[in-house]
């Protein structure tokens, strides 16, 4: 995601606006590399080496941050990539409804769509069939 951040940003005719949403998604980027590597240093020491252990060091996390903390601290990775790729796609979409030639928007506008119905209907099965009555 880093990679095409910052490629996006070589593409002549990138207007300040697209910078700004480029760096955001790459600021994103980075962040979730960031929280992951430390997450994954946390959780690769010694210390979980023995499962008795590595309870109670959760144990005593989530008596200090609670369950919903704990939860947002190990969702904070996912949340920033999900983020950066909005950003770039929004970009992206921008930059292709905006900038480019008329042929270009009416394939990247038939793709795009097509996309959209692919995702929206997959939604849709997910939300069918992961319902569950209590």
């Amino acid at each position: 995601m880093l990679t095409a951040n910052l490629a996006f940003l070589t593409v002549p005719g990138v207007t300040v606006p697209l910078q700004v949403i480029i760096h955001g998604s790459a600021l994103m980027t980075i962040t979730s590399i960031v929280v992951s590597f430390v997450l994954l240093n946390m959780y690769a020491s010694t210390k979980f080496a023995r499962s008795t252990t590595a309870v109670n060091i959760m144990w005593s996390i989530t008596n200090g941050v609670g369950i919903p903390g704990l939860a947002v601290l190990h969702s904070l990775p996912m949340v920033s990539l999900i983020w950066s790729i909005l950003l770039f796609f929004v970009a992206l979409a921008y930059h292709v409804f905006v900038q480019a030639h008329l042929t270009v928007r009416i394939i990247f506008g038939v793709v795009y769509f097509m996309l959209f119905c692919v995702g929206t209907l997959g939604c849709m099965i997910l939300s069918f069939f992961a319902r569950v009555d209590v």
